[in-house]
């Protein structure tokens, strides 16, 4: 039986939705086999084994420390019948066995597929031959080892440095508009520090090994589940079992060869991988219109503008694109594929997902398009006030012109009665044009 840890973390920006920013094309699985269409493309991929062993052999040595932690689930059961001091030395012996297991055990697979959305995806599989018992320690020393601050950044620097030597520069922009907030690390009473790049591990039993005990394995994981693994049947692949926490899968073929078990479950493991992009790209964007809002609200407070109506326009129509994106119909139509995104669907709420960042994105959107309509209407009826004043001051210089040029040939009563005329034309004219600049003045302070 082989163990498989698998999660996602946010990159912390986008680059677009597809394989197209990418400088090399993704090279696309034997469809034949796989027949799962992933809407974000294949991604870009990330050999950590063959790059970074540094990196793998950190996140042992910290699975390892994890091992005597005394809060940790490492699989441990109290023998029934024996003595106290019994049990601690037996559960001394099962820790020193477990962490000598961890420490010479070979992780067989690590790879990072980063997709342009902002999402990566963490696969990490360990090689065959772990004892049953062993499996929910190595499960959860593993798991919780991820969350290491120091195994957490490294993880995050090195999909940055793989991204970035594989984009052009055209995508900055589109990185600077969906930038979200970076990972929180988080300390304790006791100075213990965790980051949040990852939410949690799912654990996927991999029984491809000839002589694997499928029941056994179950029985093994099922105290990290705490509950009922549903049995989910592919018909030409396998089983899967699945659980939120945990999933076991079985090929079709019993006793074959590892190689072709392995092949006869990519399609569930596709589905797997593929579910868990579109819950961690959701989440992403969730997290994306959380900041947005607070900037709002603060720069309201502040005084401060916000993104314009023409940014949050753009973003808007990212978020709504990945919305689109990520509907399990547009992966695969089989009965068997959408039944697993069902069971799925179940825990992750998606659908509830694209409700919330459709309501977030629309608010922030109308209320600053709002915001700029009113600054524009104001801009404009203070510039309609200027012309006015600035017309009544022409028309007040024309009439005064007008005054002193009076014909005087009509007599004296002609002439008094033109000029009282002007001088009620000029009064009127002031006195409008000083209402218009009190209003004026009055309607920039409040």
């Amino acid at each position: 039986m082989r163990l498989s840890l698998q999660s996602y973390f946010d990159l912390g920006f986008s680059l677009g939705l597809g394989d197209a920013v990418f400088r090399e094309a993704a090279r696309v699985p034997d469809i034949a086999k796989v027949g799962i269409s992933n809407p974000f493309g294949q991604g870009l991929p990330v050999n950590l084994c063959a790059d970074h062993q540094p990196l793998i052999e950190l996140w042992k040595q910290k699975a390892i420390e994890k091992v005597f932690h005394p809060d940790m689930e490492n699989g441990y059961v109290r023998l029934p019948g024996i003595s106290d001091e019994e049990s601690i030395s037996h559960k001394e012996r099962f820790l020193e066995e477990l962490s000598s297991s961890i420490k010479n055990h070979r992780v067989d697979k690590c790879t990072l597929t980063i997709y342009a959305v902002g999402l990566v995806f963490l696969r990490l599989d360990h090689a065959p031959g772990i004892p049953a018992r062993f499996l929910q320690g190595f499960h959860k020393c593993y798991e919780f080892a991820g969350y290491n601050v120091e195994v957490s950044q490294a993880l995050h620097e090195i999909a940055l440095a793989a991204v970035t030597g594989a984009v052009d520069r055209s995508a900055n922009r589109l990185a600077e508009l969906s930038r979200r907030p970076e990972p929180e690390i988080i300390t304790d009473d006791t100075g213990y520090q965790e980051s949040k790049l990852f939410l949690s591990f799912s654990c996927i039993g991999l029984c491809v090994d000839p002589g694997d005990n499928v029941s056994a394995t179950l029985q093994a994981l099922h105290d990290v589940e705490g509950g009922e693994l549903k049995e989910l049947t592919f018909d030409y692949h396998g089983k899967l079992h699945f659980g939120w926490a945990v999933c076991v899968l079985e090929p079709r073929t019993s006793g074959a060869a590892a190689s072709e078990s392995l092949q006869e479950i990519d399609r569930m493991l596709e589905c797997v991988q593929v579910a868990h992009v579109f819950l961690g790209a959701c989440q992403a964007f969730e997290n994306l219109f959380l900041q947005e809002t607070r900037k709002q609200v603060d720069g309201y407070v502040k005084g401060k503008r916000g993104r314009s109506s023409t940014e949050l326009n753009r973003l808007r129509t990212l978020a709504l694109a990945v919305v689109t994106l990520t509907q399990y119909a547009g992966v695969a139509e089989a009965a068997e594929d959408q039944h697993y995104f069902a069971c799925w669907e179940e825990n992750a709420k998606i659908k509830e997902r694209h409700e919330k960042i459709q309501q977030q994105c629309e608010l922030l959107y109308n209320v600053q398009a709002a915001e700029t309509q009113t600054e524009e209407a104001r801009r404009e009826r203070t510039l309609n006030r200027v012309v006015l004043v600035l017309t009544a001051g022409t028309l007040i210089s024309v009439l005064v012109d007008s005054y002193e040029f009076i014909d005087y040939k009509e007599g004296w009563l002609g002439i008094w009665v033109h000029r009282a005329w002007l001088l009620t034309a000029v009064v009127i004219l002031v006195v409008t044009a000083l209402l218009l600049l009190l209003r004026v003045i009055s309607s920039r302070r409040g």
